[in-house]
């Protein structure tokens, strides 16, 4: 059944439409009895229900009021609005969200009482001011909108976001808390960031990325179940967009084309995986200056994407934590790599890009299929003792090695090749463990060396010792 009026449509009693209908008001729509206590106003949708109008009236004004009033969407239908929604709470007022979905038009602030939840909602135009407590089961719709208000909105079980190809960057500005993994569909238009979610995002769950749009995370946000990304762009705009308290574990899904941008922002995780299907994900800087990517992990971890600096910046990486990381993709980022803590698998040529590796504490090691040698001669900072695991050869190539004080080396199986000229007269260095630590060709100068155990080679043409062998 379809009905159109032109001008305002009012139910002061009850109105019964059977089966699916249509209603399309051009102005407002009032429901509300009133003039006797025993009137109600109802609308129940059903299935494949709609209803238009200008603007909602829930609830009559009238001195006489009835007896409580009804809008049921349990079994779906859709309510657009091209106005603003106003409850008059006289009486009672019954709002039943069900399966249907909440199309808003324009600019407008709900009400902070009776509409307080939904399950789908779409923002078709305009900024829409949420009330106090809200909670969406079923999926957000911005179409270049804004979503704001200063009370937590909670998405519940099927709570994603979509977004739709706009000139202006859609907005979601109200604190949002998730209590299970959400999805955030970004498509990617002519606005960047395509969705901006200025708020803090708290709660348990997690987010994933989807879509080939830019997806800004503004505040510092308190979840911590998680990011996954799939496709488009994360970008950071804040150092605790993942969670600075109690950082997140980041991985790249099953064929991942996304990018995490760190967009000059310094900021740590607790973890960095990527799918046994790895696609071609990318994590960079983007701007101007260096940031570092802390990988502060209790796991096993392997990123087998690309590390690099992006349109501008450098890119810095730190491992710490007592969990191992593998590096095996071609990564071409400039800054330094720490190794602070932990087992750091050098598993690609150019797993540590093109700057210098600092070894602070840890252990590394090759786990990949067979022998390594690092093709971009990174220059490395020994300041600390480490050992070498031994899994599978590695070469660290020809960068030059700078002691910080007296080291100590344990090669636990295999050989580890330190090419690299090292010049330091006044450090000793000790080579410990059943492996091999071979020096390679170029000259090597310290005090004194002494070996432990296992094996020692140089087939450098100098090695000065100020002091003992």
């Amino acid at each position: 059944m379809g009905v159109t009026s032109g001008d305002s449509f009012n139910i002061p009693g009850t109105g019964n439409f059977s089966g699916a209908f249509s209603v399309t008001v051009t102005n407002g729509m009032g429901f509300g009895g009133y003039g006797n206590a025993l009137r109600t106003g109802t609308l129940t949708f059903s299935n494949g229900s709609s209803v238009s109008a200008a603007f909602l009236i829930f609830g009559s004004s009238n001195p006489t009021p009835g007896n409580g009033n009804t809008i049921d969407m349990t079994s779906g239908g859709t309510l657009t609005l091209g106005g603003s929604i106003t409850v008059n709470n006289a009486v009672t007022n019954t709002w039943t969200p069900g399966t249907g979905t909440v199309v808003l038009n324009a600019t407008n602030t709900l009400p902070s009482s009776v509409f307080t939840s939904f399950n789908n909602l779409t923002i078709g135009a305009g900024t829409t001011t949420l009330g106090t407590g809200v909670s969406i089961t079923g999926a957000v719709n911005l179409t270049g909108t804004t979503i704001a208000g200063a009370s937590t909105v909670t998405l519940g079980a099927g709570g994603n976001i979509n977004t739709n190809i706009r000139t202006n960057t859609a907005m979601i500005s109200t604190p949002t808390s998730v209590a299970t993994a959400r999805t955030i569909t970004v498509a990617n238009g002519a606005a960047d960031p395509d969705l901006n979610i200025s708020s803090v995002i708290s709660g348990v769950g997690g987010i994933s990325t989807a879509g080939p749009g830019v997806l800004q995370l503004s505040g510092s946000n308190t979840f911590t179940g998680g990011v996954t990304i799939n496709s488009g762009t994360l970008r950071l705009n804040n150092n605790g967009a993942l969670n600075s308290g109690s950082p997140n574990a980041l991985t790249f899904g099953s064929g991942s084309t996304g990018i995490l941008q760190l967009n000059g922002n310094s900021v740590s995780i607790s973890s960095l995986n990527t799918n046994a299907t790895v696609g071609s994900p990318i994590i960079e800087n983007g701007v101007a200056g260096t940031n570092t990517l802390t990988v502060n992990n209790s796991t096993s971890d392997t990123y087998a994407g690309v590390l690099q600096n992006g349109s501008a910046g450098t890119l810095a990486i730190t491992k710490s934590g007592t969990g191992s990381l593998a590096l095996s993709g071609n990564n071409t980022y400039s800054g330094t790599t720490t190794l602070s803590a932990g087992t750091l698998d050098i598993n690609s040529a150019t797993a540590l890009g093109t700057g210098t590796f600092t070894i602070s504490g840890g252990t590394i090691d090759n786990t990949s299929a067979g022998a390594i040698t690092l093709s971009n001669n990174n220059a490395q900072n020994w300041n600390s003792d480490f050992t070498f695991t031994g899994t599978h050869n590695l070469n660290l190539g020809t960068g030059g090695v700078t002691l910080s004080a007296n080291r100590q080396v344990t090669v636990t199986a295999n050989t580890l090749t330190v090419g690299g000229i090292i010049s330091n007269a006044s450090f000793n260095l000790t080579k410990a463990g059943a492996g091999t630590l071979s020096f390679g060709s170029n000259a090597v100068t310290l005090n004194g060396i002494s070996l432990n155990s296992g094996t020692l080679t140089s087939t450098s043409g100098k090695l000065s010792l100020a002091g003992d062998f």
